[in-house]
């Protein structure tokens, strides 16, 4: 008989089960998974504010190393196979005013430092 055994992480179960976090296993659409007895599959899902300030980061830190000078550029990564989980949501849920200026003053310090260069 099966012997139940208490899991850690409600959401890491979740995210084994569905193998979010390997892409070369077959990818559950959220849409399909049925739950059952009022189960919240969204809720389960959703970043901690700690998460997704260090997904933030993360984010800054990849459009900085890139040199990603477009939105459009960081948008279609985050659309991407590549990006981890929840970049494209992250992008597009609350922060893209933010993001925007950051690539945004990235451009504009680049162009500074370029003029700088040109005038020596």
């Amino acid at each position: 008989a099966p012997a139940p055994q208490r899991i850690s992480s409600l959401t890491g179960a979740v995210r084994y089960l569905t193998h979010m976090d390997n892409p070369e296993k077959y990818q559950y659409d959220n849409a399909d998974i049925e739950t059952f007895g009022g189960f919240d599959l969204e809720s389960c899902l959703a970043l901690s504010t700690g998460d997704k300030r260090q997904a933030l980061r993360d984010m800054l830190t990849f459009i900085s190393e890139n040199e990603i000078m477009h939105l459009k550029d960081f948008a279609d990564y985050c659309m991407s196979e590549e990006a981890p989980a929840g970049w494209f949501e992250l992008l597009t849920e609350r922060n893209t005013l933010f993001i925007k200026e950051y690539i945004k003053s990235n451009w504009q310090k680049q162009q500074y430092a370029s003029k700088n260069i040109n005038k020596r």
